[in-house]
């Protein structure tokens, strides 16, 4: 079978292509963390590059439009949008009232657990109680493989 010169170029295409998927399926696990960050820089980008216009640092701006994007579950570019022309007070008092939301009801639990210290009590011994277990039984097993049960 004879094939010409664009019937190569096809077949040599093809078997790169090939090639390549399957590399980038057996390096997935070492290239996860780059496209990841790769992902997040190319949707951070917009929202930083306005703050750095308005004298934030990048690293501080791409850090603090991130953590208000985790807490949030918003776009970076809205949240950059939304700062304006507020500059770094605006963006201050967006990481404040962002951080201060998400926390809210871990607070709120706290307060509901502080008020009952005997409950507080309760959980701390019988989580003692099961690591006491969990580890006699390890210090049995190592006792045994090391011969030094008595």
């Amino acid at each position: 079978m004879s094939l010409n010169a664009r019937q190569r170029q096809t077949l040599v295409w093809a078997v790169v292509g090939v090639l390549l998927l399957w590399l980038l399926a057996a390096l997935g696990p070492v290239l996860t963390p780059f496209v990841a960050g790769g992902v997040l820089a190319y949707a951070l980008q917009p929202g930083v590059a306005w703050l750095a216009r308005h004298r934030v640092p990048r690293a501080l701006g791409a850090a603090l439009v991130l953590l208000v994007s985790l807490c949030t579950g918003r776009d970076p570019v809205e949240i950059a949008a939304q700062i304006g022309d507020g500059g770094g007070g605006g963006l201050k008092k967006l990481v404040t009232e962002a951080v201060n939301e998400f926390f809210a009801p871990i607070r709120a639990r706290r307060a509901e657990l502080v008020a009952d210290p005997g409950y507080l009590l309760d959980v701390l011994r019988r989580g003692n109680a099961h690591a006491n277990e969990i580890g006699d039984a390890t210090l049995s097993e190592v006792r045994a493989a090391m011969n030094m049960s008595y």
